[in-house]
């Protein structure tokens, strides 16, 4: 499964927590739920049953269903006075959402979850619902009580839901135009929901997620390891004497998927000499220094690459025993079609070959 991240928002009695946990089990993946609490809880080092507490404080917030507060992603120090705050805390729980959303494909239950995570292009957002009449004898059948009570029950849990989104989203929680996918219910076994949303789910991933190998062409990478003695080539023109070169002086290797060079890191700005963070493949997100196709130097038979620091300096003394990410390059056939203007909102895909 490509890497998907399913949020489900619910309305009470319509079965939508059970529905997300098989789903989960159907798809092989994780379902948060509550358990975030407890993250947010190690995350911040601030005692698990306050999250309880600021969700007992909203609900009781007079202003609580028409204020505005959307959330904006910063999490606030220890030595802040709002530290322990209902914002803060919830800042928390988002901040653990991206990084659970980042790392694995899932299923997360609530929380905003669809709104923390609306700039994410892996990520559907769903939203269950059912008529009243069958909330009611779901509730009823899976918990007991009488008509009068889950009637009350329903209303007060759903309502808390909705102020809780608008408050923290600025949007209507039952409003369909904020999710990906909504479904009624209603008259179907948890079995045939389940496959009724993996389909749905199947069909999306074919269409945006799917296999691009097919748009990628197989070309010669520069490997350059031709030696000087114990010293690359590369070594010598780019740290003794800065003179990168796109001249491949040896070995080429026929692949689909290479590595940047040393030679293209320092055309695009970066260093060998010093920190600089304003070229134009400096990426913040990315916390580990990278690997680079292009070797240093030859030392008791172990090849040492160069490697780009995080904060764009070129590292020439590196051991590949140290964690270390990768920048992929690909060419892309000639052949392929690109739509999208690069922004944001619009960005390039490749549609057709």
């Amino acid at each position: 499964m490509k890497h998907t991240v399913i949020t489900i928002a619910r309305s009470y009695g319509s079965g939508g927590r059970t529905l997300g946990k098989k789903l989960a089990e159907e798809l092989g993946i994780h379902c948060y739920d509550r358990e975030l609490i407890r993250m947010a809880s190690d995350e911040s080092g601030i005692n698990e049953a306050l999250f309880g507490e600021a969700d007992e404080k909203l609900r009781k917030m007079p202003l609580f269903r028409i204020a505005k507060k959307a959330y904006h992603g910063e999490v606030l120090p220890p030595d802040s006075d709002e530290f322990v705050s209902n914002d803060n805390l919830f800042n928390y729980q988002a901040k653990i959402i991206r990084e659970v959303a980042k790392e694995e494909s899932c299923i997360i239950i609530g929380r905003c979850a669809d709104y923390v995570l609306k700039d994410c292009d892996y990520v559907k957002s769903l939203f269950f619902y059912a008529p009243r009449k069958d909330c009611i004898e779901r509730v009823m059948q899976q918990n007991g009580g009488t008509k009068k009570d889950i009637e009350k029950k329903i209303d007060t849990i759903d309502k808390y839901r909705a102020d809780y989104y608008k408050y923290y989203t600025g949007r209507e929680w039952n409003d369909a135009r904020n999710y990906d996918f909504c479904l009624d219910t209603t008259s179907l076994s948890y079995e045939k929901l389940v496959q009724v949303v993996k389909a749905y789910l199947d069909s999306w991933i074919d269409i945006n997620l799917g296999d691009y190998t097919s748009f990628l062409a197989t070309q010669k990478y520069c490997n350059d390891v031709l030696l000087n003695d114990n010293t690359f080539y590369a070594y010598t023109r780019v740290v003794e004497d800065y003179i990168p070169s796109f001249i491949c002086l040896s070995d080429k290797v026929t692949s689909k998927v290479a590595l940047l060079t040393v030679d293209e890191v320092l055309f695009a700005g970066a260093s060998p000499n010093e920190d600089n963070t304003s070229y134009y493949l400096y990426n913040e997100s990315i916390e580990t220094d990278s690997f680079l196709m292009s070797s240093s130097k030859l030392v008791n038979g172990i090849y040492y690459p160069f490697a780009l620091s995080k904060n764009g300096k070129v590292l020439s003394d590196v051991s590949g025993s140290f964690l270390r990410s990768v920048r992929p390059v690909i060419t892309i056939i000639k052949t392929a079609l690109v739509d999208g203007d690069g922004t944001s909102s619009n960005p390039y895909k490749l549609i057709s070959n």
